[in-house]
């Protein structure tokens, strides 16, 4: 069985999807699988059978719902998650899965190069209040923590850490699934190693931050799945932020409109968080998994699975 498995999602961007497989395959690591998730948009002109496992699914235009069919098909120790237009070289897993010899490691975030007229490195992905991610960049790496968790475009995990609670939520989308994924490993114990010698590329143009109703549902589904804090002082710093952010709005009534629905329907949403963070409770700490390399098991450790 291969170590390493790296997902990619299929994309209707047939270009893109091509650059990233070709990348993945001509510098494919030892003792690796790549698997591509076909929702049917790619036909495979090459043949490449032989040098890919591909995975189809039912047609979704959620492309979180075919990232987490990828992680389930995957046979590695580390789930190696790369979106279509992500650009590798050769070596770039090398460090990232050195790490994952501490069974405490989650994830490992790798860099991301954007290209383009911004150009700028992201170490990976915070919280900030109000259920907002941001992207941590590259520039102040000596004077701030590690980040979250790897970005959705293209990250390292351990497989039985994905498991226990969940995978992503499709619910949350490109927007925030990175995130929510990265909270939950970590509220269960897991940690996320930013690894500056792994890194990937990409062109800016390719992120489209989320606005209006798609940011203030996503924004909301986030806080109640992870207040981050006592319920008194989060509620009230994640009403202020909120109303804070929605004033801004204020000569863009379309917009205000559109996100405040928006965070009315996540808020709907509650309910189903409650049942997350109390599945996340009974998941079992990091010390059960096995390191990367460690020795195989005659029986797999059984771990709960958060909703």
């Amino acid at each position: 069985m291969p170590h390493l498995s790296i997902v990619i999602p299929a994309s209707r961007d047939t270009v893109a999807l091509e650059l990233t497989l070709a990348a993945a395959l001509e510098h494919q690591p030892d003792d690796c699988e790549v698997i591509v998730v076909n929702d049917g948009s790619y036909n495979d002109p090459y043949e490449l059978d032989d040098e890919v496992r591909f995975v189809d699914v039912a047609p979704t235009s959620n492309a979180i719902d075919l990232i987490n069919a990828g992680s389930r098909a995957a046979a590695g120790s580390v789930v190696h998650v790369l979106q279509s237009g992500v650009e590798v070289k050769s070596g770039w897993t090398d460090a990232a899965l050195g790490h994952f010899e501490d069974p405490q490691v989650g994830s490992v975030a790798p860099e991301l190069l954007l290209s383009g007229a911004a150009a700028t490195a992201i170490r990976g992905v915070d919280h900030r209040w109000g259920g907002s991610r941001v992207f941590v960049q590259s520039t102040a790496r000596r004077n701030e923590r590690d980040p979250l968790g790897p970005t959705i475009w293209g990250g390292f995990y351990r497989r039985s850490a994905i498991e226990s609670v969940g995978g992503w939520d499709p619910q949350l989308g490109m927007e925030c699934a990175d995130l929510d994924l990265a909270l939950s490993l970590r509220q269960i114990g897991f940690d996320s190693v930013s690894e500056p010698a792994s890194r990937i590329r990409m062109a800016g143009c390719a992120i489209k931050e989320a606005s209006g109703f798609r940011h203030g549902r996503a924004a909301e589904r986030l806080f109640w799945k992870h207040p981050l804090g006592s319920w008194p002082i989060a509620l009230t710093l994640h009403a202020l932020r909120t109303a804070v952010g929605l004033s801004t709005k204020l000569r863009q009534p379309l917009e205000l409109f559109a996100e405040a629905l928006g965070r009315c329907v996540g808020t709907a949403s509650l309910f189903s968080a409650r049942q997350h963070r109390r599945n996340l409770q009974e998941v079992l700490p990091p010390g059960s998994a096995l390191p990367f390399a460690g020795a195989v098991q005659d029986e797999p450790i059984p771990l709960r699975r958060a909703a």
